[in-house]
């Protein structure tokens, strides 16, 4: 089965000027919730769903555990955890506390067979827009100057 995504456009500065720029964002099919998750992980091993849920809570109880305590936690080929901070630069001569840093979060680092897999997956895309698909404006001609048809009063566009 394939990725799909759509491509969206966003206007943006670069260098100072306001350009369209285009970009790939992915669709979502749907969730795989944690009950979907513990179902069919008890269908294809010995062991049983709530068996499966116990020891997925758990886990979760023990990843929250090590990152409170500064802990990066691996957990073999699934990944890595770890927490990063976003702050407030401080000036050089000024004191950097607490204050400025701004919230934690959790980053993930996927393990090497889902990184791989990632480089693997087909694309299909949604709304594909190709350079000869786009709106083609006429160009424009400059008004004569020699009194033709045209004339200078009203008739233009």
């Amino acid at each position: 089965m394939a990725v799909s995504f759509k491509v969206r456009e966003r206007k943006v500065k670069i260098n100072g000027k306001a350009v369209k720029i285009r970009f790939a964002q992915s669709v979502k099919t749907g969730d795989m919730d944690l009950l979907e998750i513990c179902d069919l992980t008890s269908k294809i091993s010995a062991v049983s769903e709530g068996d499966v849920r116990s020891v997925l809570n758990t886990l979760t109880d023990l990843i929250i555990g090590g990152l409170r305590q500064g802990r990066s936690v691996a957990l073999g080929e699934l990944g890595r955890f770890r927490i990063s901070l976003s702050s407030k630069a401080a000036l050089e001569g000024e004191t950097f506390t607490a204050e400025n840093i701004r919230r934690a979060r959790v980053t993930f680092y996927p393990g090497g067979e889902i990184r791989r897999a990632c480089r693997e997956i087909r694309l299909k895309g949604i709304n594909q827009i190709r350079p000869e698909e786009q709106p083609v404006t006429p160009p424009v001609t400059p008004p004569s100057h020699d009194g033709g048809a045209e004339g200078s009063i009203g008739g233009g566009l």
